[in-house]
């Protein structure tokens, strides 16, 4: 999962929006 995690974090500014989604992805 750490590709993920790296994509999210060079997307930081849209990770906002897509933090409801990947909350419930990561199921954390």
């Amino acid at each position: 999962e750490a590709g993920k995690e790296l994509y999210f974090r060079m997307v930081d500014g849209d990770f906002m929006k897509f933090e409801g989604k990947w909350s419930l992805k990561a199921g954390v």
